[in-house]
């Protein structure tokens, strides 16, 4: 294994009714919240006014914002900025998935800076200080809420569209609160949309190394399992246990414990998302629908140059069986076709058609993605493949 750094800062509230405990929690990291609600089912129920009664009892003075907009755009960030320095905010709380928690990121790195906020994310500057974030999924999936990224929009006027991120372990949130009651309401398709992002974080790494870490490979193996095994919850949308289960799943699948020590750059991690930054960008589709297209593309594609990567992914995760005269590329090709069909089964488009992504976006994409201040190993050549791939 290649040297590596290893740092898990966030603290976990797991299990029903956890959600109670957010006032007594949050009272450790502040006096002054800027509370981000990102869901307007737990508006509606009544869950997200009792939690801010809740900080109130505990002393916190509570300013409310509205964060349930999908991929969170940076004039909201530049807005709330505003708001928090203000009102003399020392703590942001996001109640919501992914798009709230990476609001809230951006404002607690945006606030002690006297720069542009934007030059985080386009690679012009780094994070020195940030507020702390604590949150509360109300959906599995981002696996924002245990990691140290965040990923904005940037629609400011005059600003070319880009759809990029910034890595920090000041990014990692004091904690997270994950309470499988708060994620029942959440309908099968944003359920599997979600299903596949913590797919893609457990998997993109292991692809893409050769290295072969039998630790890392395990835990990312029996992750990949773990997902696919919760697979009813689809049918079975008040199954606490397995809602729980995704919720972990969706913490742990970002956990650098099954991507540490990979011989490979940081930048070249991640081709799917990368590449659906780019698609996301331009077209503002959901992130699960693209990641469901690209992974099995890329995948598809990485078993032409290095099949028995694939080949072990195929047995290890999909069960596949070698029959007599396959090769190495041929069992390799079989679980890249597995992992597609999984992701239909889940009621997921699998191809750019069915996302409603017109080809010429291509062209938009590939320009998006030049200007991309981290793309790894990702070249121009490498896009236009995987792009081929996923029209068919």
């Amino acid at each position: 294994m290649v040297p590596f750094t290893y740092q898990k800062p966030t603290k976990i509230i797991y299990g029903p009714g956890q959600v109670a405990e957010i006032g007594n929690i949050s009272a450790g990291y502040g006096k002054t919240a800027l509370f981000i609600k990102g869901s307007r089912s737990m508006e509606r129920n009544g869950v997200i006014g009792a939690s801010i009664e809740a900080l109130k009892a505990a002393g916190l003075r509570v300013h409310t914002i509205e964060g349930w907009e999908p991929n969170p755009k940076l004039t909201a960030v530049d807005a709330a900025i505003a708001l928090a320095r203000k009102e003399d905010v020392d703590l942001i709380l996001a109640f919501g998935g992914g798009s709230a928690i990476d609001l809230a990121k951006a404002i607690s790195i945006g606030v002690p800076y006297h720069g542009d906020v934007w030059g985080f994310f386009s690679g012009t500057c780094a994070p020195k200080a940030a507020l702390p974030v604590g949150v509360v999924t109300t959906i599995a999936g981002a696996g924002s809420e245990a990691g140290a990224a965040c990923v904005i929009t940037c629609d400011r006027p005059g600003f070319a569209r880009a759809k990029w991120n910034v890595f920090s372990p000041l990014l990692a949130p004091k904690f997270a609160i994950l309470d499988a009651q708060l994620h029942v309401s959440v309908p099968p398709r944003l359920t599997a949309a979600g299903m596949i992002d913590m797919f893609a974080h457990a998997c993109e790494a292991y692809f893409l190394d050769t290295s072969e870490p039998a630790l890392q490979d395990g835990t990312v193996e029996l992750i990949a399992r773990t997902i696919i095994a919760c697979e009813p919850v689809l049918k079975h949308p008040e199954d606490l246990a397995l809602r729980g289960m995704l919720a972990w799943m969706s913490a742990l699948s970002i956990d650098t414990l099954g991507n540490a020590g990979r011989s490979i750059k940081m930048g070249a991690r991640w081709p799917g998302h990368t590449i659906q930054a780019g698609i996301g960008a331009i077209t503002d589709t959901r992130h699960g629908d693209g990641l469901a297209v690209l992974l099995p593309a890329c995948c598809l594609e990485l078993n032409k140059r290095n099949p028995a990567r694939t080949k072990k992914f195929a047995q290890n995760v999909f069960g596949i069986v070698p029959q007599a005269g396959m090769s190495d590329q041929d069992i390799g090709e079989a679980g890249c076709i597995a992992m597609r069909d999984t992701f239909r089964r889940w009621g997921l488009p699998t191809t750019f058609a069915e996302m409603g992504i017109d080809p010429n976006t291509l062209e938009v994409v590939v320009k998006n993605l030049k200007q991309y201040p981290n793309p790894g190993t990702i070249t121009e050549e490498y896009v236009r493949r995987i792009f081929s791939l996923c029209a068919k």
